[in-house]
């Protein structure tokens, strides 16, 4: 017999998160740092907490109670049915596995939640978001019956790979299956989100991600603001709105007793309370974030090599080789191309690799690559390929980049012009080339 799962969701930096049902797995987590959100576990017990109320009649915990949501009936629905084997090709099905919250069973809806899931460095809008599969094996649907909302489980999916100028064929869940206790992100429990993707997306462990620029805020409630949110949906009655897929994608989301995605067009004067909660977490996320550049060597150290001044311009080359090799019927012998190369360029290909030769000509920055060809005549120019440099010297009013650590480093009085030309790519700083990022991040409290 299945025991619906709720969230408990309690005041304060101390947080359960999960009490599992078949497989009891109590999951809990801290708030952390604003920066660095940890994975929780669960293998240990949940904490005792002496000043948490008791739980309320209706069994919801304290906390995901206030928002008033009820448990559903038992969702005794089966997702559609798909036979990866009426999928022969030309692609291939490739098996993915993950840790998964289960919310609902038709349309098969789930959440993410491996390890490190929410709060990758990078900081994109891959958050562990609520997900949906097109459909699940037959196998896969019957082990289903044995599982209920908010279960933590192991899920195989056949993803497609290969797929070339086709279609690509539908995701399948495979197979579904308990073991040992499992380490997981805290679950999604409550997002406002548009057509544009998530607003806000609030966390059972107290963290908020805000959409800003591209880049999640991880914005760290405190007690007030995690209260107002969670009342808010009680305020606007938010249990007895019915649930729907909104047709222009803005909608907001509730799963502390259910899965429940409720449309904001139909229903905006009556879902202001809740929008103003999430509007106030938005609005404090944007006000805090600051600049944060992030930086990965990649053990690159380019020698830029000199051009020789009477060599063809590297601009030319690919003219030349379209008008001397690929359309005459006839090769001109006395094509430039044709002059034997310096014995500083032949050096330096074999001295570079796996990495390309680097070249200045007329200042600009290139790479060079050697490529035969059946006219090319080896030791000449006929056989370098050229592309415009693939990074840039870094600007000056950067830090060292050798010393940021995968903390990151806060830009502080950086104008927004500035901030773009680093905002993503590849720049060399005292000969190593570095890839940099920058992302919107709240500093840790000190």
């Amino acid at each position: 017999m299945h025991q619906l799962t709720a969230i408990p969701v309690v005041r304060g930096r101390q947080l359960g998160l999960l009490s599992l049902v078949v497989m009891s797995c109590g999951v809990f987590g801290h708030a952390v740092d604003a920066n660095r959100p940890a994975a929780v576990d669960a293998t240990r017990p949940a904490p005792v907490d002496a000043k948490r109320p008791a739980a309320v009649a209706s069994g919801l915990p304290t906390g995901c109670a206030a928002t008033g949501q009820r448990p559903g009936r038992p969702d005794k629905g089966t997702p559609a049915m798909i036979d990866p084997a009426a999928y022969p090709g030309p692609y291939s099905y490739v098996p993915r596995d993950a840790t998964i919250r289960l919310l609902a069973k038709s349309p098969l809806t789930y959440q993410v939640i491996d390890p490190g899931t929410r709060a990758a460095p990078r900081q994109n809008l891959l958050t562990s978001d609520w997900l949906e599969a097109p459909g699940a094996t037959a196998q896969a649907a019957a082990a289903l019956d044995h599982v209920a909302f908010g279960d933590i489980v192991r899920a195989r999916f056949l993803a497609a790979e290969g797929v070339f100028n086709a279609t690509p064929p539908p995701t399948v869940l495979a197979s579904v299956w308990r073991g040992a206790p499992l380490a997981a992100d805290p679950p999604l429990i409550a997002q406002w989100r548009t057509d544009q993707g998530s607003v806000v997306s609030v966390y059972a462990d107290g963290h908020a991600f805000v959409a800003q620029r591209g880049d999640l805020v991880d914005v760290t409630l405190s007690a007030t603001e995690l209260d107002d949110l969670l009342h808010a949906f009680a305020t606007a009655g938010f249990d007895g709105l019915p649930a729907g897929e909104p047709a222009q994608g803005n909608a907001v989301i509730l799963a502390c007793a259910r899965y429940q995605q409720v449309e904001v067009a139909s229903h905006e004067r009556v879902l202001a309370p809740v929008l103003a909660a999430f509007a106030r977490i938005a609005d404090r996320g944007i006000a805090m974030a600051r600049p944060l550049l992030r930086v990965e060597p990649r053990g690159w150290h380019p020698e830029v090599v000199a051009w020789p001044a009477d060599a063809p311009p590297v601009s030319s080359l690919y003219g030349l080789r379209l008008h001397t090799l690929e359309l005459p019927t006839a090769v001109d012998a006395s094509s430039p191309l044709f002059r034997p190369l310096p014995d500083e360029l032949v050096a330096a290909f074999p001295a570079a690799r796996p990495w390309p030769v680097v070249v200045r000509d007329r200042g600009e920055l290139w790479e060079l690559f050697e490529l035969g060809c059946d006219r090319c005549r080896p030791g000449t120019y006929s056989t370098i390929h050229e592309q415009h440099a693939t990074f840039q010297e870094a600007p000056p009013w950067l830090p060292d980049l050798a010393s940021v650590g995968p903390e990151g480093h806060f830009l502080d009085g950086v104008s927004e012009t500035e901030l773009g030309r680093v905002s993503s790519g590849a720049f060399r700083q005292r000969g190593e080339v570095y890839m940099l990022r920058v992302t919107r991040a709240i500093p840790p409290a000190r």
